[in-house]
């Protein structure tokens, strides 16, 4: 099983993040797809570069899967953003165009009443995009939010677009490039780690190093859902022998990595000066000389303190042991600890209302539908109560498209819709909730997705 991760060469917003992307170890060239798509492969990741622009090849998922036999299991485009504000931002969004109906022509990819089921990372990765334009300095000039559900192409897997907006000029920012690459870059670090001892398979999540798959990975919740509350879930226990030599190893072959001209990046450092940091924690407090090799790398030491920011709620706490037994560590999580995920209904295209509950709970997110997206046409003055029925529109096959996409996203997850109530008039709230009723979609509050 794979992961795609989209570039297209038309886009500098789109291909220098590829490109820093490519500059970090391990990466393979790969198979050409059809139509002369390229391909370059690291662990369980598979990088594509096309030439047209990113909403035009449709399917690639399917596509991949029927010219390699890899099983594709999400899929992440790299984009520009464009805004008429020309504000310089870092975007996150699901894909689709659901309100549209049949005979429509979608103006940027897609297909009519389609919406591809939501990246389960999105959540985390906007928690984590946070993060790491923190350390850039970049917080004061670039805004960073989600986006509605909007455009193309079609994917049939867990997809999601990360962007950076919104003008020629930032777009070609080397800065905003190396961000978005540490933000992809969490997809490969699994593999990294693991190459040298398989038998244990520690992942990291956002920068620092987290139990369970990479960021955002929602079977690993289904996996632990009866674990105890108080390791956060997502959290795989490590004996410490093992994890030492393990880190030991990764540790060395990182300083190897570093010293080729390839990896002297400043974003490579960046997420080396992180791998460091954990090999200072009591696991390896036994083995000093580890520590030694860290010196190699100019300033790295010293970089360390500033970085412990990006291990935001992330901490290794020591479990209770038996009598004779190794210690066993927890990295524990920020995610949430239940199943349930947000399923946004209304707002602007920028939908704060949804953008503020997921920033400040690190909650699931699904499909965002934004108002524009939930076409109802007034039904004028009545004397009576109106009906749902009594709404014309296709906002009805939207939601439903909406909730489809985000199940199959969320397998098992618990959809509560949560309305940007303000951003509509009585008449489209009352028929909305009354629709939600009678499809049984429950709604949910802010304290709801905690």
């Amino acid at each position: 099983m794979v992961k795609l991760v989209v570039a297209t060469t038309t886009d500098p917003a789109s291909i220098n993040p590829a490109k820093e992307l490519l500059g970090m170890p391990g990466w393979q060239p790969g198979p050409t797809l059809d139509q002369g798509i390229r391909s370059f492969s690291n662990g369980d990741v598979r990088l594509l570069e096309h030439d047209k622009g990113i909403v035009e090849e449709d399917d690639l998922d399917q596509r991949w899967e029927i010219g390699t036999g890899q099983h594709v299991d999400e899929v992440i485009f790299l984009s520009k953003h464009t805004a008429v504000s020309n504000r310089p931002a870092f975007t996150i969004h699901p894909i689709g165009v659901p309100h549209l109906k049949e005979g429509d022509v979608p103006p940027q990819g897609g297909r009519p009443g389609w919406a591809a089921p939501p990246n389960p990372r999105m959540g985390l990765w906007m928690i984590l995009l946070n993060k790491i334009a923190e350390s850039h300095n970049l917080i004061s000039e670039f805004e960073i939010t989600f986006e509605a559900t909007h455009h193309g192409p079609v994917t049939t897997k867990p997809t999601m677009f990360i962007e950076i907006g919104s003008t020629e000029e930032y777009w070609k920012r080397q800065d905003a490039a190396q961000v978005i690459a540490l933000v992809s870059f969490t997809l490969l670090l699994a593999a990294l780690l693991v190459r040298d001892v398989a038998i244990l398979k520690l992942v990291w999540e956002g920068l620092g190093l987290g139990g369970g798959p990479p960021v955002g990975n929602w079977s690993s919740l289904l996996f632990h859902q009866h674990a105890p509350k108080a390791a956060r879930l997502l959290s795989l226990p490590l004996h410490s022998r093992l994890l030492t030599d393990m880190l030991i190893s990764f540790q060395r072959s990182r300083v190897q990595a570093v010293e080729t001209a390839s990896c002297r990046s400043a974003s490579f450092h960046k997420l080396y000066a992180v791998v460091l940091h954990f090999t200072t924690l009591e696991v390896l407090s036994e083995k000093p000389h580890v520590l030694k090799e860290t010196a190699k790398q100019p300033n790295m030491l010293s970089y360390l303190e500033h970085e412990k920011a990006f291990l935001f709620k992330c901490k290794m706490v020591q479990r209770d042991q038996h009598e004779n037994q190794e210690p066993t560590y927890f990295f524990t999580s920020c995610m949430s600890a239940n199943n349930k995920v947000l399923l946004g209904i209304g707002g602007g295209h920028y939908v704060p209302r949804h953008t503020d509950v997921i920033k400040k709970d690190g909650c699931w997110v699904g499909q965002l539908l934004s108002g524009y997206s939930l076409p109802m046409e007034d039904p004028g003055p009545s004397k009576g109560k109106v009906s749902a029925q009594d709404i014309a529109g296709t906002w009805r096959n939207s939601i439903r498209a909406a909730y489809d996409a985000t199940k199959a996203g969320f397998p098992g997850g618990e959809i509560l819709a949560h309305l940007d109530q303000k951003s509509f008039k009585s008449w489209q709230k009352n028929a909305i909730i009354e629709f939600l009723g009678a499809e049984n979609i429950k709604i949910g509050k802010p304290g709801d997705f905690r």
